[in-house]
């Protein structure tokens, strides 16, 4: 299995790219995947998240990830699956976290998994 992830971070807040890489890994790799997977990360702030679920979801709020899936027919064909994209806002997984009490890194792994559920479930 070939799995390409690619992180784009556009907020002053990162997130250790390989943190996101680790998690994603661990859950496709129980799982029946084709050949090749791609999958995009955007790490944004509260002002493009909102943004994105107003657009998307019609809910004017900041969230703390989104997905977004890509179904195409032709990378059935060519053994590429796209699983789509993923939106995270570290400030939101921060604030969930203190409020879960629980760390930063676990809270960010149960929305990046949660996310991927609904990725892999649209494949």
């Amino acid at each position: 299995m070939n799995i390409t992830i690619n992180i784009f971070q556009t907020t002053k807040e990162k997130i250790n790219p390989e943190i996101i890489k680790k998690i994603i890994h661990r859950y496709l790799a129980d799982k029946k995947t084709r050949d090749i997977i791609t999958l995009d990360v955007l790490i944004t702030g509260k002002d493009k998240i909102r943004y994105l679920n107003k657009k998307y979801r019609k809910i004017d709020q900041a969230t703390d990830v989104l997905s977004f899936p890509v179904v195409s027919p032709a990378h059935e064909k060519l053994e590429i699956y796209n699983l789509g994209s993923l939106v995270v806002c570290p400030e939101i997984v921060r604030k969930n976290a203190q409020i879960h009490q629980t760390s930063v890194e676990t809270e960010l792994e149960k929305v990046i998994i949660h996310s991927l559920d609904h990725l892999w479930n649209q494949a």
